[in-house]
């Protein structure tokens, strides 16, 4: 062989193969192309062996990202058979407070149909009438309170807020509605 001429594993091209087929030329040059001793040698086919394993292990052994989601459907499925199936009777849903019937409604009006609010002073003074006109009354009902803003010199409610009971102070109905008055 000349000087000039480089061996295949030195190429570019063999390199790239050496690489794609690791753990095989591993084995490979350190028994055929390197000074190593013997102890050093078997390391290195062990190594390779268990590289090959690992490898080869990896690749057979973890089923691809559809087939797992297409297992998990097939249980729940199987589970689901299982199971006798149970009639759900739906119930409407029982609300506290007649939102739409309120719309419309001034203060007073709001007041004979929900009674009473629960604020200490349901009507500002005069004194804070000369900072603002809006002032708001809590209606409380079954646990839920309707906050109701409303213009005090008019006496035309402007908007209503119904409380959550969620601990966290959110809801989880997450829908906007907005409306005209």
């Amino acid at each position: 062989m000349t000087q000039q001429q480089k061996e295949w594993y030195k190429k570019w091209w063999g390199i790239v193969l050496a690489v794609l087929l690791l753990p095989f030329f591993i084995v490979w040059y350190a028994w055929n192309k390197s000074n190593w001793n013997v102890a050093i040698k078997l390391g290195a086919t062990a190594f390779a062996v268990f590289l090959g394993l690992f490898i080869l292990g990896t690749a057979v052994g973890t089923p691809p990202e559809h087939q797992k989601t297409e297992q998990a459907a097939q249980n729940t499925s199987a589970q689901t058979q299982e199971q006798p199936k149970q009639e759900v009777k739906l119930q409407a849903p029982q609300y506290t407070f007649d939102v739409p019937a309120l719309v419309g409604k001034n203060i007073d009006q709001l007041r004979q149909v929900l009674g009473q609010p629960t604020d200490s002073s349901p009507e500002p003074t005069a004194e804070q009438m000369q900072y603002t006109s809006l002032w708001d009354n809590t209606f409380k009902k079954d646990g839920k309170e309707l906050l109701a803003t409303y213009d005090a010199r008019t006496r035309e409610v402007e908007d209503l807020f119904i409380s959550t009971d969620d601990p966290s102070g959110q809801t989880q109905d997450k829908a906007q509605t907005t409306r005209t008055w």
